[in-house]
């Protein structure tokens, strides 16, 4: 997996202008309603062909690296997903913010994959309201100590990852068989 610091390092020094967190968010958005990242979209949605962006190609390889990852992730029946969050190790109050980044960059984009209100399954519609509510939440309470916040946001991390799994799985049995991606490994039988 991508270390979180680096990238974060790498889009702010290239002037993408977007956190880690959110970009995570946004390439696995991209792959619940695809079933795949593809490279212009990666292109498009951060700017690497104009001018603004320093370094575009260190950043193209980045974050395509990282579509990658999430892509054999939200195809594991391991449920491996693993959410690109500020460490352990730092405050709660930014911990806190980079699950809210997460879930801005994924309904920011869950739209633009092509997935409209109308297409999403009741389950995954539930599911895409409490990310809007989690993207909206600040992180108020700065006291790092507070086991019950540790917990609660933990909780929270678990609950977005596994439904984004969900959503996933729930918009990839939706897909006509014929609009499936190549890149969909194929069904093992138990």
């Amino acid at each position: 997996m991508q270390d979180y610091d680096a990238l974060n390092e790498i889009l702010v020094t290239s002037g993408a202008g977007i956190h880690a967190s959110k970009c995570h968010g946004f390439l696995c958005a991209l792959v619940c309603g695809n079933g795949q990242v593809q490279e212009q979209q990666i292109r498009d949605y951060f700017l690497l062909d104009t001018d603004e962006i320093v370094n575009p190609d260190e950043c193209f390889i980045q974050l395509k690296a990282l579509a990658e990852v999430i892509e054999t992730q939200m195809y594991s029946s391991d449920l491996e997903l693993a959410l690109l969050l500020a460490n352990e190790d730092d405050p709660l109050a930014e911990r806190s913010r980079s699950l809210a980044k997460w879930c801005q960059g994924f309904m920011s984009v869950l739209g633009m994959s092509g997935v409209n209100q109308g297409g999403i399954p009741s389950v995954s519609k539930e599911l895409t309201g409490d990310f809007y509510k989690i993207a909206r939440l600040g992180a108020d309470n700065e006291d790092e100590s507070d086991r019950e916040n540790n917990f609660a946001l933990m909780e929270l991390t678990e609950y977005v990852r596994m439904g984004t799994l969900f959503i996933f799985e729930e918009l990839q049995d939706n897909i006509d068989s014929a609009d499936k991606p190549e890149k969909q490994p194929p069904e093992v039988l138990h």
